[in-house]
């Protein structure tokens, strides 16, 4: 099944609660650029995953890496639709990855734009939030002035 979705696919999204085996990550690499792929780290609690040669988030991000994949989302699964503000093992987490040319993108509770501010002291590259902008935590103007990389001020 991987194998079609790849074929018609400008990106591919893999997340390691369905990922069984690294082998799906290689087969996927073969398929396309590395560069073309995003390997989605799904926590709730700890790591969701099947795949036996993965022990931890930080272990996840850090195998893929070495494999050639630079695209990743780190998605609290616990804390999507909470706006309860960012849970402490995606701050720990993103203290350790985002070092060095990757691309990051953390979804679940963000609550708002505090927790964005946040997130950019790390060079995160993309925040995966609907709730906060839905209830009106995170409003029109606030975007407006995250595109012009201005100072956030509300």
């Amino acid at each position: 099944m991987y194998k079609e979705i790849i074929d018609i696919s400008d990106y591919v999204i893999l997340g390691t609660e369905t990922i069984n085996s690294v082998k799906v990550v290689e087969e996927a690499i073969k398929k396309m650029r590395p560069d073309k792929l995003f390997v989605s780290i799904d926590i709730k609690v700890q790591l969701l995953t099947s795949c036996k040669e993965i022990k931890n988030p930080l272990d996840a991000v850090n195998l893929f890496r070495k494999m050639g994949i630079k695209n990743f989302i780190i998605l609290d699964l616990n804390s999507v639709g909470t706006m309860l503000g960012l849970s402490t093992p995606i701050k720990n987490l993103v203290r350790e990855v985002t070092t060095g040319n990757l691309y990051i993108a953390i979804g679940g509770g963000v609550k708002n734009m505090n927790d964005i501010d946040y997130l950019k002291k790390f060079n995160v590259n993309a925040v995966l939030t609907a709730t906060s902008l839905h209830k009106g935590n995170i409003i029109k103007r606030d975007i407006e002035l995250l595109k012009k990389n201005a100072q956030y001020t509300r």
